[in-house]
């Protein structure tokens, strides 16, 4: 908390100075607390398949499959509409996020250019799109390749049909998860999990890097791809085996 207020106050005697207010920026003279970031709790590929399973009948399951899935922030998942699918071509466009700002609900644009991305559309999710609309009475729109900002047509509702509450969303997932008996974790996490997931597939990073939207590698090994250790045991057991011999 200390390390982040002495941020905070460096970076606004910072703008201080740009306007002449001040001569120099004292907060950089105080001697920072050491930063360490908490470790964020991700689930294992087990657990989010066990989660999905849970889920399946529940309304919100394509949401929270697009989270696993596509590693998707919520404000993209909850902003993704029909008329984003290319269903023709098999793709997904990522074009805008639903917030509450101000008191408000409202369509906003991404994060950062790299978040505006195409994704393919994978088979299940494809089946679970189709068979979503079917159950809602066919409400496809057509894909438009160019379309403004907007709260209409998105694909996570409501019971009432009309655009979720981001804050419901979370309460939801928090619901289901303790139901599921499986370990607490924040419901950004799922995007943790999914490019830990991916890290032990071995995608190549950059490809997970714009699968997850991030402007630059670092984010997505530094702070999104996590240590598994499942997955340091094998390697740890094959390096072992290569110094002695099988046991």
């Amino acid at each position: 908390m200390r390390y982040k207020c002495l941020q905070i106050l460096s970076s606004c005697i910072t703008c201080a100075m740009r306007e002449d207010l001040v001569i120099r920026n004292v907060a950089k003279l105080v001697e920072r607390p050491k930063y360490t970031p908490k470790e964020t709790t991700i689930w294992s590929a087990e657990q989010a398949a066990l989660f999905l399973q849970a889920v399946k009948e529940h309304p919100h399951y394509i949401a929270f499959l697009l989270f696993l899935t596509y590693g998707m922030r919520r404000g993209e998942v909850l902003g993704l509409r029909w008329c984003d699918i290319d269903f023709d071509n098999g793709l997904i466009y990522i074009r805008q996020q639903i917030d509450r700002i101000n008191g408000e609900i409202k369509a906003r644009d991404l994060k950062t250019q790299n978040s505006r991305r195409i994704l393919p559309l994978i088979d299940n999710v494809r089946d679970t799109l189709l068979e979503l609309s079917r159950k809602r009475g066919g409400i496809i729109t057509k894909f438009e390749p160019h379309s403004e900002l907007s709260t209409q047509n998105t694909i996570v509702v409501c019971r009432y049909g009309t655009i979720l509450e981001p804050r419901n969303l979370n309460r939801c997932f928090y619901q289901l998860t303790e139901k599921a008996k499986l370990p607490h974790i924040k419901i950004h996490a799922m995007r943790h999990t999914t490019a830990t997931i991916l890290k032990d597939l071995n995608v190549p990073i950059k490809d997970v890097q714009l699968i997850l939207g991030h402007s630059d590698l670092t984010t997505t090994a530094k702070i999104y791809q996590h240590g598994t250790f499942e997955v340091q045991q094998t390697a740890l057991s094959a390096a072992h085996e290569r110094l002695i011999g099988p046991m």
